[in-house]
């Protein structure tokens, strides 16, 4: 036998404590996006009255899903992106009145007695539906939980989920879409209830009188809504966000429901989470990113009583249901990769969703291949429009695209209209409330249309550009920072 040198000794210890440092990075999701609205918060001189207005986040509230291969108790921190290096120390952040918008942040997942965090980047979106930052005085505004509370509740929802449109017995398919769904978080600060309401984003003013709305085989792709919650004091605030509506393959929107249990022939609804980051780190079958199933499934229900599977693939790779609950992701898959979701009952009957992930490498394991941060507003809005299949119903635009967003001040509003039509162009706030009316209702040839708007003194926030022809209404998000 040879002898075994202590310098080959001391190399193999320290490659050994090398793979066991590996093999404690936590496997770490983060949601793809929150939205929060601004409010009074108080000061430190306890005197009822309200300071200033912010928005306060917590690292774990991103947090979708957090494995240790080591079993260590796991804690979660935040840091605002590109402003530290390292471990961040803190567990929430805040943002006021300066950060309205798109705002990366970094979630950081580990153990206070290892070394190893894992981290993914992701981005929340800073709203100001009450008008807060347009020179209101924060001294306005009573901490006081007796008859004078005027303080609205804090709203925190997930940005974006998406449904499919499950078959009705009369042929026509729907998707219902509750407010509770959306929301992530509620709080009031008077410890109390929050009622919640839900609209269409522009199809109406004030607080809506509805917890869910209904969509049709009309409205597949991205829809804007606004959630709304109120106070027992009556207080109210709305948050916007969107959803993804869309038509299941497997059961095509002139499929026909067939109730009843005896036999089964109606497949389960799924909602799922539209869009999860994960990061790239070692682990015990290399350096990969594992992604499960389970991970996206906001809700499911099933017509009958029983069991329901859970199956993910990468998107187009299965026409039928897979079976695996796990898929991998490896260095050449950096960036945004679309999934199907598939859900099956007892019976055997299955839906599918479709939605994407952020595979991200932080820890540059995949050697010189550039760092996958999260996408930019304006990616995100492509994630979107990527991911969305073609309405059954002809656009009168085609290809409506806003760039730059988010946008400073000034934005161009691109598309190729069909037929000659009349062409109007609005804009809306987050409260569906039109505040500009940027063109005019003007008769237009069949062509490219290129407008040019600017609306730099209008508040940061979340907006919706709506452009109007004798077809109906098509609408754009566009982000103001």
């Amino acid at each position: 036998m040879k002898k075994v040198t202590p310098f080959i000794l001391l190399f193999v210890l320290c490659g050994l404590a090398r793979l066991s440092a590996q093999s404690c990075y936590p496997t770490i999701a983060t949601y793809n996006g929150l939205a929060v609205n601004l409010g009074p918060v108080a000061g430190a001189n306890n005197d009822l009255l309200a300071d200033e207005f912010k928005a306060n986040v917590l690292a774990k509230d991103f947090v979708r899903s957090a494995i240790s291969p080591c079993n260590q108790p796991i804690e979660y921190r935040i840091r605002k992106s590109a402003t530290g290096t390292g471990i961040p120390s803190t567990e929430s952040v805040s943002f006021d009145c300066t950060e309205l918008g798109v705002q990366l942040v970094e979630i950081w997942a580990g153990s206070s007695s290892s070394p190893d965090w894992a981290y993914t980047e992701t981005y929340v979106i800073i709203q100001d539906p009450s008008n807060y930052c347009d020179g209101a005085n924060p001294g306005d505004f009573n901490l006081d939980c007796g008859e004078n509370d005027n303080i609205p509740p804090t709203l925190m929802v997930y940005n974006g989920l998406t449904q499919t449109l499950q078959a009705q017995p009369d042929g026509n398919s729907k998707a219902v879409v509750t407010a509770a769904n959306l929301v992530f978080k509620k709080t009031d600060n008077c410890q109390g209830p929050v009622r919640l309401r839900i609209r269409k984003g522009g199809t109406g003013f004030g607080p809506p009188s509805t917890g869910s709305v209904t969509f049709d085989c009309d409205e597949q792709g991205t829809q804007l809504v606004e959630i709304w919650g109120r106070d027992v004091s009556g207080n109210w605030t709305s948050v916007s966000t969107y959803v993804q509506i869309w038509e299941d393959d497997l059961q095509p929107c002139d499929a026909i429901a067939e109730p009843g249990c005896s036999p089964d022939k109606t497949a389960p609804e799924v909602v799922a989470l539209n869009g999860l980051a994960v990061n790239i780190t070692p682990n015990s079958s290399g350096i990969n990113a594992q992604v499960r199933a389970k991970w996206f499934t906001h809700r499911r229900f099933d017509n009958c009583s029983g069991i329901m599977t859970v199956r993910i693939s990468k998107s187009g790779e299965a026409i039928a249901p897979p079976s695996t609950g796990t898929i991998t992701y490896d260095c050449n898959e950096l960036g945004t990769q679309f999934v199907d979701i598939w859900v099956g009952d007892e019976a055997g009957n299955w839906s599918k969703t479709s939605t994407y992930i952020i595979v991200q490498d932080n820890f540059g394991g995949c050697g010189n291949s550039p760092r996958v941060v999260m996408p930019e507003w304006k990616q995100q809005q492509s994630v979107y429009s990527a991911i969305r299949k073609q309405p059954k119903v002809e656009y009168a635009v085609d290809g409506l695209s806003v760039q730059p967003n988010p946008t400073a001040g000034t934005f161009n509003l691109t598309g190729f209209l069909e037929l000659d039509d009349y062409v109007q162009v609005e804009l809306y706030n987050s409260l569906g409330q039109q505040v500009r009316l940027l063109s005019p209702r003007q008769w237009q040839a069949a062509g490219d249309l290129n407008y040019q708007f600017e609306i730099g003194e209008l508040p940061n926030g979340l907006y919706r550009c709506a452009i109007r022809t004798g077809s109906g209404v098509q609408t754009m998000t566009v982000v103001k920072n």
